[in-house]
This record gives structure tokens, sequence and C-alpha cells, in this order.
């Protein structure tokens, strides 16, 4: 018995050290998509309110109209990077859903007061992603 002990040992060593590994790497690759989802995020985020900025401000009806096809067009890629089961992500779907009409409807006061909705959301979906980040580390 005793000399297959040390065999035991060097094999539960080997798996032990295996299966830490194999955690690490599915670790790393689940931050690495993650913080690859916040870049994007963040980017459609921006492109989105810097689109509201500018349509709220146009006074050419041509002009108006392409900004407003540029709004939803990424009010649609901000809303395919949402989780649907998550509740602050739902806040933020009800913003971007309400901003195309107060804009289109030139309201553009409550519009203003929308983006500001959209910008803080945002945020607080980012935090909580970063938080996700840091506890994986």
């Amino acid at each position: 018995m005793q000399e297959w002990a040390p065999s035991i040992v060097a094999i539960v060593a080997v798996l032990t050290t295996a299966g830490f590994a194999k955690r690490q790497i599915r670790a790393s690759t689940v931050t690495a998509v993650r913080m690859k989802w916040i870049e994007s995020f963040r980017e459609a985020v921006a492109q989105l309110l810097t689109s509201s900025c500018l349509l709220s401000t146009e006074t050419n009806t041509q002009e108006k109209h392409e900004h407003l096809n540029e709004l939803v067009l990424q009010i649609y890629r901000t809303s395919l990077l949402l989780d649907a089961s998550d509740e602050t992500h739902g806040y933020l779907q009800l913003d971007l859903d309400s901003i195309v009409g107060l804009i289109s409807g030139r309201e553009s006061e409550k519009a203003g007061k929308q983006a500001a909705a959209i910008w803080s959301a945002a945020q607080s979906i980012l935090k909580a992603e970063w938080e996700k980040i840091e506890r994986r580390r």
C-alpha cells in the first residue's frame, strides 16, 4: 500500500492542477468577453447619445431625417447588447423606446431628460459589469 501512496498523491496533484487551470482559463475567457461587451456597449451608448443630440439641434429637414435614421440604428444596436432578463437593462430599454418618439415629436426638452436617463442607466449597467469582472479576478 505504501508503494502506491506517492503515485496516488501525484495523480491527485495533477488532477487538482488541471482543474484549477481549467477554471482559470474559463475565468480569463469570460473576463475578456465581458470586457469586449463593455467596450461595445460604451461605444453604442456614446453614438446613440451623439445622434440624439445632433437630431435635437438639427433644423434642416433632410439632415434631421438622416439623424433620426442614425438614432434608430443606434437604439437597435444598443438594445441588442442588453440582457432582457436583467431589471436594470429593462429600465434602459424603456428609456430607449421612448426617446425616438420624444425627438421626432419635437419634444426636445423631454428628449434631453430622456438622454440623461439613458446615460444614468448605462452607467449603472457598466458599473455592475465591471464589478462582475473584478469578482472574477
